[in-house]
């Protein structure tokens, strides 16, 4: 049976004489992924923030079964004078960890996402979306129960993007649940459980169109520079379609289903995937 992290019951937000929320309903599930979509300005960011104890519910109630770790990932990300792995950082050792393994954990993710050039500029310097992608570092660096996460996407490059999705894969694969609000289509179908609408104030389940499932992803791994990488495993050999392999690379083709279970055994394998392809056909 599936376990119920948080209830949302009957809210509604205004501000002021606006209606911005109306008689909102629905459940945060373990294991599972949410996905917000509509129009800008429609509710989603408030309704987020609302969930995350950021402002206040107007009508109605948010039930927490427990006291949940809940990270939140803004759309916009305030610039500072701090660099991004000082930030990192901080915020790690806020979140628990040790200096060194906050350090270490930073780095890695700071390659993951191909940000080994930026992380020691000031991060009033950064764009848009190297902001973004370290904000998404800073929630990946310990496991929050919950991932809030405001059009995650927004500003950054294609590579990024794809690495962004394998990592929450994996973290939803661990047993993370994640609300999201987005509007690109490949992040919908690749990790949505289920689909939100919010349209006219009130919130309804929406069908993804037949047109984006039918699909197979192409997969770029590489072994990893520090621990020389791993034997591949042979249930991604089961589960795949094709595999080639040189001496830098592992490419993997298989379906659209199937990827969550490869992702997670190559890098627990010791792999770091460098490109992931979504085909349609």
């Amino acid at each position: 049976m599936a376990e119920n992290l948080i209830d949302v019951v009957g809210v509604s937000k205004h501000f002021g004489k606006d209606q911005i929320l109306e008689d909102i309903n629905f459940s945060i599930e373990k294991g599972k992924t949410i996905a917000l979509v509509g129009h800008n300005g429609c509710g989603k960011s408030t309704l987020l923030r609302m969930i995350a104890h950021l402002t206040t519910v107007s009508e109605g109630k948010i039930i927490h079964h427990k006291k949940w770790k809940i990270t939140y990932i803004p759309e916009r990300f305030p610039k500072s004078d701090f660099t991004a792995r000082e930030y990192v950082v901080s915020m790690g050792m806020l979140d628990g960890l040790t200096k060194e393994e906050a350090k270490e954990r930073g780095s890695f993710l700071f390659r993951q996402f191909f940000m080994d050039s930026m992380a020691d500029k000031p991060m009033k310097y950064l764009s848009k979306g190297t902001l973004q992608k370290t904000a998404v570092i800073q929630a990946l660096l310990t496991k929050a129960d919950i991932l809030l996460m405001d059009e995650p996407l927004s500003g950054q490059d294609v590579e990024s993007q794809n690495i962004f999705m394998a990592m929450i894969q994996k973290y939803v694969n661990d047993g993370g649940s994640v609300v999201m609000s987005c509007h690109e289509k490949k992040l919908i179908n690749r990790l949505a459980d289920l689909v939100y609408e919010i349209k006219d104030r009130h919130l309804k389940q929406a069908v993804l169109e037949d047109t984006f499932l039918q699909e197979y992803d192409v997969l770029i791994f590489e072994r990893e520079e520090e621990s020389g990488g791993g034997t591949l495993p042979k249930e991604v050999k089961d589960a795949a379609d094709m595999v080639e392999m040189n001496s830098f690379h592992i490419k993997i083709r298989s379906s659209a289903e199937n990827s969550n279970q490869i992702i997670r055994l190559m890098l627990s394998a010791g792999f770091q995937l460098r490109e992931m392809q979504n085909v349609q056909e």
